[in-house]
This record gives C-alpha cells, sequence and structure tokens, in this order.
C-alpha cells in the first residue's frame, strides 16, 4: 500500500477525485511528512497543467495546493472567447455567417 501512496497521481481523474485519494494514503501511509512535503508530494501528481498553476504560487500546505489545483481545473473547463471562435471557424460556421 505505501507504494499506492508513492506512485499516487491525478491521471485522468478530477482533482477532487485525486485529492480524496491522495488524503486518505498520505493519514495511512504518509509517515511524519511535514505539511510542506505533503504539498510538495501532492502538486508532483497533478496533471502538467494544473501542476504548472500551483507551481506558479508560494505553497506552503496541503489545503493551499488543493485550492489551487480546483481553481486551476475550474479554469482550463471554460474555454476562452478565442477557442469558441476558432472551433466555429474550423468547422466553417463563421464562414457561412460572413459569406
Amino acid at each position: 500500500m505505501f507504494e499506492q501512496f508513492e506512485s499516487c497521481a491525478q491521471g485522468n481523474r478530477t482533482v477532487t477525485t485525486y485529492t480524496d485519494e491522495f488524503y486518505w494514503l498520505s493519514s495511512h501511509y504518509g509517515l511524519d511528512m511535514t505539511e510542506e512535503k505533503l504539498a510538495i508530494k501532492y502538486t508532483s501528481g497533478l496533471k502538467y497543467s494544473i501542476q504548472k498553476h500551483v507551481l506558479s504560487h508560494n505553497v506552503f500546505s496541503l489545503d493551499e495546493a488543493h485550492t489551487l489545483a480546483l481553481e486551476a481545473e475550474e479554469s482550463d473547463l471554460v474555454p476562452t472567447v478565442y477557442e469558441i471562435l476558432s472551433v466555429e471557424h474550423n468547422s466553417g460556421a463563421i464562414s457561412a455567417i460572413i459569406d
């Protein structure tokens, strides 16, 4: 089971699902890790795009890392206006309106 803690990563799961598993594993197998080391371990298991956001801040606790990860995940789910227009343009919707 300790190996499960060592290899715990977000993968294709949501931040919440990953966090639930991480909290459970760390409470059983985190040994005597400091809060800061737990935050580093947690962050290293996040998807790269979310990890970048968390690492752009000074994080000293697991709660801080989790909050920032949720923020990043939520912002990734909302497409920008540019992305919407790009998809519409590529599908011909925009050019059909212009013509």
